[in-house]
């Protein structure tokens, strides 16, 4: 069962010099004029705007400038900002995951999951994670990270969530990100990923509903890569328009994908929970038996209706 949660945003733990923007500045600019620029390091992350605005960003810093007052980043600013919009300094840039296994008494950290990831800033709430295989009895925990000086916090004291907010999800958005060569690519966010995982679960849902009982097994990678393959293969689709080569793959992967659902839908395969270590409970609504008469189902009936070796 994918588990979704926010890590809660610590302003008190990240950030530690604040600033003003001293003049307009267009998206595209590498160098910040600011109004004081004492205190900041080229060791930290700028974060350009309030925090929790749809415009925020956050940055590496790779030049102070006392002089000029003038704060230079690394990448260049994706969004206009304005004159006396906030600066702050941040110590981390990523948070990173960890889920409690009780048998081994440790804390794992997610990394198959996208951990560590980048602050989102622009998030009022906090930095928001799936976790795929996870479970409302499950404990995290999520610490900052600072990647240019391999820093992090202490994770004895992070503190300690419940697992909450069951997703109805069949794959994290992170997986999707992933097979679709979009882990780096930050101009393409979640809620864009998310149009497309909900087109392709809503195809599978709409072609097992009458197979299969509802809800769908989380725990089937075979069901999670059609979920996958049907969601990257229209997400190139749209992205790829105008490259020949890759919207012949794409197709491929929708009709891979699509073989493989109606053959569930069907019954030529068989949908398989691999947490459970059993198949899928069918409705018996999808053209086959859900059982036939044996031993077990003896002075039920006193005749048999049908055998398997009539001929109709």
């Amino acid at each position: 069962m994918s588990m979704q949660f926010v890590a809660v945003f610590e302003p008190d733990i990240v950030t530690n010099e604040r600033s003003e923007i001293r003049t307009d500045i267009n998206s595209g600019e590498t160098v910040i004029p600011v109004k004081n620029n004492q205190g900041f390091s080229t060791s930290n992350y700028l974060c350009l705007g309030r925090v929790g605005e749809e415009t925020t960003e956050l940055l590496k810093i790779s030049a102070v400038n006392e002089n000029d007052k003038t704060i230079t980043v690394e990448s260049a600013t994706r969004f206009d900002h304005y004159k006396d919009d906030p600066v702050i300094q941040f110590i981390y840039n990523k948070r990173k995951f960890y889920r409690y296994n009780s048998e081994t008494k440790t804390w794992e950290h997610l990394s198959s999951e996208g951990s560590p990831k980048d602050i989102e800033v622009d998030n009022p709430q906090g930095t928001f994670f799936e976790d795929s295989d996870g479970t409302e009895s499950d404990i995290y925990k999520s610490t900052y990270v600072n990647v240019f000086r391999s820093m992090e916090t202490s994770l004895e004291d992070a503190k300690a969530i419940a697992g909450g907010g069951a997703s109805t999800d069949l794959i994290s958005l992170y997986r999707i990100r992933r097979a679709a060569g979009f882990s780096d690519n930050y101009s393409i966010d979640d809620a864009y990923l998310d149009q497309y995982r909900q087109e392709a679960q809503g195809e599978v849902w709409a072609a097992l509903r009458k197979r299969y009982t509802f809800p769908l097994t989380k725990s089937s990678s075979f069901l999670r890569n059609i979920v996958r393959d049907l969601a990257v293969g229209s997400l190139w689709l749209d992205q790829y328009s105008g490259n020949a080569s890759k919207i012949d793959l794409a197709w491929k992967k929708i009709n891979s994908a699509g073989e493989k659902l109606k053959k569930l839908a069907d019954g030529v395969y068989i949908l398989y929970d691999e947490d459970s270590n059993s198949d899928q409970k069918e409705t018996g609504k999808g053209g086959g038996l859900a059982s036939f008469p044996d031993e077990s189902t003896e002075g039920t009936d006193d005749e048999r209706i049908f055998k398997l070796n009539d001929d109709y």
